[in-house]
């Protein structure tokens, strides 16, 4: 598949997801489903970027990094943010 195709698929899916996720009351936070849709639009165009161009190369080591270091890095980088932006959202409504 062409490499702007495929971004439009993670847009589209980013989309749907929060509209499920907001529509159906699975989350309450608009502010948390947009941080976790947005999450996965970017995990899927990452995963695209990672397929059409050449592996990353640590800087340090020289080594070349996996997809799969690849993808838990990020994976722990999109949860932390996740799990903060629930946290700010609770504490905002607790505040008022």
């Amino acid at each position: 598949m062409h490499q702007l195709v495929l971004y439009f698929l993670g847009i589209v899916f980013a989309w749907g997801l929060m509209e499920l996720l907001l529509r159906r009351g699975f989350m309450k936070s608009t502010n948390a489903a947009l941080m976790l849709s947005l999450s996965a639009m970017m995990g899927i165009v990452r995963i695209v970027d990672w397929e059409m161009n050449s592996p990353v190369v640590n800087a340090r080591t020289g080594k070349q990094i996996t997809a799969e270091d690849f993808f838990f890095i990020n994976g722990g980088v999109v949860l932390f943010c996740f799990i903060a932006s629930v946290l700010l959202e609770i504490r905002k409504r607790s505040n008022s």
